[in-house]
C-alpha cells in the first residue's frame, strides 16, 4: 500500500516534515513502551502481564483523525500476553472494536459484566485468531469544535457511512485556520485547494461539498474508500441489508439527529478560524445532542453484534 505522503501527495515541505516528526513521534513511543516491557521482565511480570496497545484515533492528516474512514478508525491493537498468547506473531483478521476491552478485562479478573457494558470480551480470539465475537463494529462522529453527524458500519470487508448533514463539508477546518491548531498538512492542503491548484482524487474527497447521503465502500478492493459503490445495482443486496442494519442501530441505541435549529454552532468560523463563542461547548439547556431527545444515555443496548 502506498505511503501516506504518496497518497496524500505531501509535496509541500512543512508538510513533509509534519509527517516526518510524525514518526519520529512512533518511534519514540515504541522505544518507551520498551523500556516498560523490559521492566516488567526484569521483575519477573512479563508473562503474567497482559499489554494491550491501541491508540484512541487515526493519525492527525486529513482523512484520518476526526474522521470515520478506514484510516481514521483502524488503529493499532497489539496484545502480548506470553502466558496465553501462543505462538506469538498471530494476526486476528476479526472485528474487534474498543467497547469490547472493558467486558475482556472484566472476564479477566472474573468479575461480573453489567449490563451496562455494550461490547463483549475477545478472550475467544485470544485463543483463536480465526474466532468471531461481532458480525458489526460501528462508529460515529458528532460536534467536535464543528458540527457534524456521522455514523459508520463495518461488516467483513465493507464499510457503509450514513451522513445526517450531508450539506456540510468535512475538511476539518479548525486544524488549518484557527491558530492553536494549525497542522501542517490541513494548512497546505487548504492553501492549495483555494488556491485553485489541481488536485488529486484522495485530495478532492476531503473538500467534497454537499456530501453523499450514504456511502459504501469495499476496503479489500478499495482502502482508500474512493470508489463509492452506493449507486452500483451490482451492490444493491448488500446495500440493503446495511441499510436495514444501520437503521436498527440507530433505533436499538437511541441515535436521533437533532433538528436543525437544535443543533450546537460551529466554534470557529470554518473559513476563518475566527471563535465565535467563549468556552468548550456551549451546553445542552440551548442545544441538543445525538440521542438526547431519546435519552440515550440511559439504553444500555448493544445494538446489532
Amino acid at each position: 500500500m502506498p505511503s501516506l505522503s504518496d497518497r496524500l501527495k505531501c509535496s509541500a515541505p512543512e508538510s513533509r516534515s509534519d509527517l516526518a516528526c510524525y514518526y519520529d513521534e512512533v518511534q519514540r513511543l515504541d522505544r518507551f513502551v520498551g523500556k516498560v516491557v523490559e521492566e516488567l521482565e526484569t521483575s519477573g511480570a512479563l508473562d503474567d502481564t497482559l499489554i494491550l496497545f491501541i491508540s484512541d484515533n487515526g493519525r492527525p492528516f486529513p482523512r484520518a483523525k476526526r474522521w470515520l474512514t478506514e484510516e481514521g478508525m483502524r488503529t493499532p491493537w497489539i496484545l502480548h500476553w506470553p502466558k496465553a498468547v501462543k505462538p506469538s506473531g498471530q494476526v486476528c483478521e476479526q472485528l474487534v472494536s474498543t467497547i469490547d476491552i472493558a467486558p475482556t478485562f472484566l472476564a479477566l479478573a472474573g468479575a461480573d459484566i453489567p449490563a451496562a457494558i455494550q461490547g463483549r470480551s475477545f478472550l475467544p480470539q485470544i485463543a483463536d485468531p480465526e474466532a468471531k465475537i461481532a458480525d458489526y463494529v460501528f462508529g460515529e462522529r458528532n460536534w467536535q469544535v464543528e458540527y457534524c453527524h456521522e455514523r459508520a458500519l463495518r461488516h467483513g470487508p465493507w464499510s457503509y457511512y450514513r451522513n445526517g448533514e450531508p450539506s456540510l463539508a468535512h475538511f476539518g477546518f479548525v486544524n488549518a485556520t484557527y491558530p492553536a491548531y494549525r497542522f501542517p498538512g490541513y494548512v497546505n492542503l487548504w492553501a492549495t485547494f483555494r488556491s485553485g491548484q489541481p488536485l488529486t482524487e484522495v485530495q478532492e474527497t476531503v473538500f467534497l461539498q454537499p456530501r453523499p447521503h450514504e456511502q459504501l465502500f469495499h476496503l479489500g478492493d478499495d482502502p482508500m474508500e474512493v470508489n463509492d459503490l452506493m449507486n452500483d445495482p451490482g451492490h444493491r443486496e448488500i446495500v440493503e441489508k446495511l441499510r436495514r442494519v444501520m437503521d436498527d442501530w440507530i433505533e436499538q441505541t437511541g441515535d436521533t439527529l437533532p433538528p436543525e435549529d437544535r443543533r450546537t454552532p460551529d466554534r470557529h468560523d470554518r473559513l476563518t478560524g475566527k471563535r465565535l463563542f467563549k468556552g468548550g461547548h456551549p451546553g445542552p439547556d440551548k442545544y441538543e445532542a445525538p440521542g438526547q431527545s431519546a435519552n440515550a444515555t440511559s439504553i444500555h443496548h448493544p445494538g446489532p453484534r
